[in-house]
């Protein structure tokens, strides 16, 4: 499966390359782990618009890859 795919299916996209945001939407799957590294990873869950980062709400343009690196839960409500 490709990057192109992958990213919108779990309800982001890179803005622009090495940019460090990303852009949301709303995930194509119910829920998926990714392991981010270092043991740690992102549960991401839900198909709302309105991503909600480790209990923040993220603007809808400032998902930044150094919080996703830190993993955590990613809900769209």
């Amino acid at each position: 499966m490709s990057a192109g795919l992958v990213f919108p299916m779990l309800g982001f996209y890179p803005a622009e390359p090495f940019s460090g945001q990303y852009v949301t939407g709303s995930p194509m799957v119910a829920s998926a782990d990714i392991d981010v590294g270092a043991a740690r990873r992102l549960h991401i869950e839900g198909h709302g618009m309105h991503p909600v980062l480790n209990g923040r709400a993220v603007p809808i343009t400032a998902l930044r890859h150094a919080d996703i690196a830190k993993g955590g839960d990613l809900r769209f409500q």
